[in-house]
């Protein structure tokens, strides 16, 4: 169904948002309180509840009109309209009228500027001048009420093509008692009307012209014209505004607004009667389809270069699915219902219009609400590092800019040191581990506003332990073929379970990567001290150092107590040790490690890995000699 709002002089009918709440749409009681003051005794407005917009227009050279709402009528003038517009006819979105300019024209009236756009010129000649119109919803035709004929036919009533600005009688009244200058036409179809010269008030047939009185209006004084009727499509509602007191100095009297009952035609007055209408012409009222708006719409210079957008949800949210945010007329953002808040990319230093619409699902016309935004800058920040402590506690440098500047630093975003004088910055505050950060720093700029950001990712990745080995001890034996043999034992180092460890004698490597806690140097210089030195393998060096001396004393073979033959030797299968008084014997293998004792002189060896191995034959006075053993396979 089109969307009509009928308009014409002086007309007060008011098509407001579908949906609106009930409170929304309640005609109230109208008192000289009001009406707004009037301009330069030309424009006034009784007010009424509701959405609408409202359009004034002069009859006064240059024609100049004003939009405005319910609640500020007397908004900004939105240009003029080269001539005095009779009436208004809102259909389906768009004004039509008839301008009193060089004849009568007919057209379509911008209520964005004012301007007139001319369908058809000399309206007046087709038989009619077009007092006002009436959309008829249920056959889609709109109709023309005359004020006077340009011939001596009468005036014409009749149709107008909205296309071609084409007239078409239906009747002709003559100019005594049958003349109705303005009319409404509810949703029914049904015409209202009343004969301004009897104070008749009835119905047209809208096929013939033919006027039915429904009742002789009374308790409206003197001389009485209808400026107009309308209706509220909403309620049903049927109003006009009557001219009292013709001849009254202000050569077109008073108004009063009136609240019709359109089967008994009993008036009731909403309006003043004191109030000038000497160049009143128009009033407009007509819904615009606008989606309810945001308010409180603000953008702030953040983060650098970056701009933040807030607003305020509308009062009306049913059928509201998002949010989309401008910058000009580019789209930048579509933001969920729920949240209030943009943020932009960095932005070039300038000034920006920022808007935001509310999206409803109902089909209305989102409404775009805008602020303004100057971005300041300066020059960008180099030379970002990020140094994490143990405890993962991270200090920022950069290089200095130039002058006495001051520094702003931002944590993924989050502003969290302010206005800082040196190119540094340490945050005392423990931060996850393997996260990765962005650490970002402006310059304070001397104008206002911020320099772009300058960024740098990263994480805190603590360095696995690096401790030190414990409880180092050296041991020295015999073994045959070689003087001395010194045995390293240590205890691991804490939390490295799988650590492994370099070997230093007086300063030289001697080993490395050894996975035990035990080694042989087979080459033990004796008698003289020596220093070893064992040092945990890091995953980025050693750790520190552990030493240990010890001096290998080599005895007097023919002092020795005990003399020890094995045999074979190499071996592969069993073993035999021949010696007097024997104890036992302990068999180790090259890193030290003990492979077992036995209590006999010849046992079993076949499970011995192919290598050197090292018998320690003791006996029953505890005497002991160690010789070195080959396994062979």
């Amino acid at each position: 169904m089109m969307l009509v709002a009928a308009l014409c002089a002086g007309s007060l009918s008011a098509q407001f948002e579908r949906g609106a709440p009930d409170s929304k749409r309640q005609q109230h009681n109208i008192t000289k309180s009001d009406y707004a003051d009037v301009v330069n005794d030309n424009f006034f407005i009784p007010l009424r509840g509701g959405n609408s917009e409202v359009i004034l227009t002069s009859k006064t050279s240059p024609f100049p009109a004003y939009k405005g709402t319910v609640n500020n009528p007397f908004g900004p003038q939105i240009g003029t309209s080269g001539g005095s517009v009779q009436c208004l006819e809102y259909i389906d979105g768009v004004l039509y009228g008839v301008r009193y300019a060089s004849g009568n024209q007919f057209g379509t009236f911008n209520p964005s500027n004012g301007a007139f756009t001319i369908i058809k010129s000399g309206f007046h000649t087709q038989g009619s001048d077009g007092a006002s119109m009436a959309y008829n919803p249920v056959n889609g035709l709109t109709y023309v009420f005359p004020w006077t004929g340009e011939d001596s036919m009468g005036p014409r009533f009749g149709t107008v093509d909205l296309a071609t600005g084409d007239f078409t009688t239906i009747a002709t009244w003559a100019l005594d008692g049958q003349k109705t200058y303005y009319a409404a036409i509810d949703e029914d179809g049904i015409c209202y009307a009343v004969r301004n010269l009897s104070n008749q008030f009835g119905t047209i047939d809208l096929a013939t012209g033919n006027f039915t009185v429904k009742a002789t209006l009374s308790g409206i004084t003197s001389i009485n014209y209808i400026q107009d009727m309308c209706f509220d499509r909403e309620k049903g509602d049927l109003y006009w505004v009557g001219q009292a007191d013709f001849n009254s100095i202000y050569g077109y009297g008073y108004d009063n607004y009136y609240k019709v009952n359109k089967n008994t035609g009993a008036l009731t007055i909403l309006g003043p009667t004191t109030i000038p209408s000497q160049a009143f012409r128009i009033l407009t009222w007509f819904q615009n389809n606008d989606c309810p708006t945001v308010t409180n719409v603000n953008a702030q210079q953040i983060n650098g270069t970056k701009a933040k957008i807030t607003w305020t949800a509308p009062n009306e949210t049913s059928g509201l699915t998002s949010y989309k945010i401008y910058s000009g007329t580019t789209e930048i953002g579509d933001v969920p219902v729920g949240t209030t808040i943009f943020i932009t990319g960095n932005l070039a230093a300038g000034t920006y219009t920022f808007g935001v619409e509310a999206i409803y699902n109902n089909g209305c016309d989102p409404v775009k609400v805008n602020t303004n935004l100057t971005i300041k800058t300066c020059d960008a920040i180099t030379g970002i590092d990020v140094q994490y402590s143990a405890d993962c506690k991270a200090t920022v440098t950069w290089n200095a800019a130039t002058g006495n500047p001051k520094y702003n630093v931002y944590l993924d975003d989050e502003l969290v040191a302010e206005n800082i004088e040196t190119a540094s910055y340490t945050h005392n505050v423990t931060l996850p581990e393997d996260t990765d950060m962005e650490w970002c720093i402006t310059q304070v700029c001397s104008a206002g506003g911020e320099s772009e950001l300058s960024c740098k990712t990263a994480k805190c990745v603590p360095s696995p332990p690096c401790n030190p080995v414990t409880d180092l001890t050296v041991e020295f034996f015999l073994v045959q073929d070689i003087p001395c043999a010194a045995t390293l034992k240590w205890s691991a180092a804490a939390d490295m379970p799988d650590a492994k460890y370099n070997i230093y004698k007086e300063g030289v490597i001697i080993a490395t990567n050894i996975t035990e806690t035990e080694y042989i140097d087979n080459f033990a210089g004796g008698g003289i001290t020596e220093t070893w030195t064992v040092k945990t393998v890091c995953l980025d060096g050693e750790a520190e150092g552990v030493d240990v001396q010890g001096i290998c004393e080599i005895p007097n073979i023919d002092e020795i107590a005990i003399s020890v033959t094995i045999y074979p030797n190499p071996a592969n299968s069993t073993i035999t040790i021949q010696v007097d008084n024997f104890l036992k014997v302990e068999v180790y293998n090259t890193v030290g490690q003990l492979v077992e004792t036995q209590y006999i002189q010849s046992f079993d060896v076949h499970t011995y890995e192919t290598g050197i191995y090292f018998f320690k034959v003791y006996d029953v006075n505890n005497n002991s000699v160690t010789k070195r053993v080959m396994m062979a396979r």
